[in-house]
């Protein structure tokens, strides 16, 4: 099994598609997820539309996830530039990324605007029928700009934080992502403790 360890925010995250961005709260009902923003030479999306100006995507509103939104846009029967760019990205073997919703961007410009020009960016999280969100990366300001005009584009990854298992074979804590590598003994009396608060957790009734 390869270990990996989740790195600081703003480092290199190998293997998974660029630099962690850090933990992106999940839409009500949804888990968290670890946010990743490319940097590879082709990540850089240049300025396009948001497309589609003038007609309503009412999947494409909400501000946690954009992956949603950029599904829902891509099924759409109108050209939507900006969203398609990011979708078609391929980087480290990964072909999921998509373009950032309002609070992703917000959670970028907070913890890795280095990444980004200062300029203008568009979210996938529509404002109305003629607009959709942009964020701004130099002084941090979000706001809504017609559809049909040009920002720059920046896509994201994000993964859904698993919960951690109680294996404790060959002195790991595994998790299907990270893992800790621990001593023998450490691994089992930690699995140990894990199954001890797991049994106290109250239960509810169906």
């Amino acid at each position: 099994m390869t270990t990996q360890h989740i790195p600081a925010i703003g480092q290199p995250w190998p293997g998974q598609g660029g630099t962690y961005a850090g933990i992106m709260r999940g839409a009500p009902g949804l888990p968290d997820r670890h946010l990743i923003v490319p940097t590879a030479a082709s990540a850089p999306l240049g300025r396009l539309a948001w497309g589609a100006y003038g007609e309503n995507e009412p999947n494409a509103v909400s501000e946690w996830d954009g992956q949603a939104n950029t599904r829902a846009l891509l099924a759409s029967k109108h050209a939507h530039p900006a969203a398609e760019a990011c979708a078609g990205l391929k980087i480290d073997g990964h072909s999921d990324f998509y373009l950032p919703s309002r609070r992703e961007l917000l959670l970028c410009c907070a913890n890795v605007p280095e990444l980004f020009d200062t300029a203008w960016y568009w979210s996938s999280t529509q404002h109305s029928r003629n607009g959709a969100f942009v964020q701004g990366f130099e002084h941090g300001n979000s706001f809504w700009n017609d559809e049909d005009l040009e920002h720059r584009v920046r896509a994201c990854r994000g993964f859904t934080l698993e919960p951690l298992t109680t294996s404790a074979e060959g002195g790991e804590i595994k998790n299907s992502r990270i893992s800790l590598e621990l001593e023998p003994a450490e691994a089992v009396h930690l699995a140990e403790l894990l199954r001890a608060s797991i049994a106290k957790t109250p239960r509810r009734r169906a």
